[in-house]
C-alpha cells in the first residue's frame, strides 16, 4: 500500500483545548465481536481531511481496505492541508474544527512525533452535529449521528 498519508495530514494538536469546543463533536468507540460490551477508545488522535479522498491517498488501494489503512503522519509536512488533527479525550470524545463537505477521516495512534493511522473512513461531514468513530476486527469507521 501506498503511505503517502504523510504529505497530506495536519496536526493541530491542542486547539480544541484552548477554550469553547468548536466544530463537530464526536465519539470513538471500541466495538467488541466477542460479546462484550462496546467501550470508550479514550486515546491517539482523529485527523480529518476535508475534500480528500482516500483515492487521492492511496490510488491503488483495493475495496473494503481503507478501514484498515496503515500510514505514518508527519506533523511537519502536512501543515498546510487544511485539515486537523483532534486528540481522543475521555470517553472517547473528540472535535473536528474542519469545513464541512465530504471529509476523510482517520483514527491515529502514538505521539505527536510518530502517529500511524489505524484505519480510514470518508463521510459528508456536517457543518454542525455529531459523529461516531468505531475499530474493532472490521477496521475503522465513522459516521454521521443523526
Amino acid at each position: 500500500m501506498d503511505r503517502r498519508v504523510a504529505a497530506v495530514l495536519v496536526v493541530a494538536v491542542c486547539a480544541a483545548c484552548a477554550g469553547p469546543v468548536q466544530g463537530v463533536q464526536g465519539r470513538l468507540v471500541g466495538i467488541d465481536d466477542t460479546g462484550l460490551s462496546d467501550h470508550a477508545i479514550e486515546e491517539g488522535w482523529v485527523a480529518a481531511l476535508p475534500g480528500v479522498t482516500a483515492a487521492d491517498l492511496w490510488p491503488d488501494l483495493p475495496d473494503g481496505e481503507l478501514r484498515y489503512a496503515a500510514g505514518r503522519l508527519e506533523a511537519g509536512d502536512v501543515t498546510a492541508a487544511g485539515g486537523v488533527v483532534a486528540p481522543v479525550g475521555g470517553g472517547g470524545r473528540f472535535s473536528l474544527d474542519v469545513p464541512a463537505g465530504p471529509t476523510l477521516v482517520c483514527w491515529a495512534r502514538g505521539t505527536v512525533d510518530e502517529l500511524s493511522t489505524s484505519g480510514c473512513g470518508e463521510l459528508d461531514l456536517p457543518e454542525d452535529g455529531r459523529v461516531r468513530a468505531t475499530f474493532g476486527e472490521g477496521g475503522f469507521s465513522v459516521s454521521v449521528v443523526d
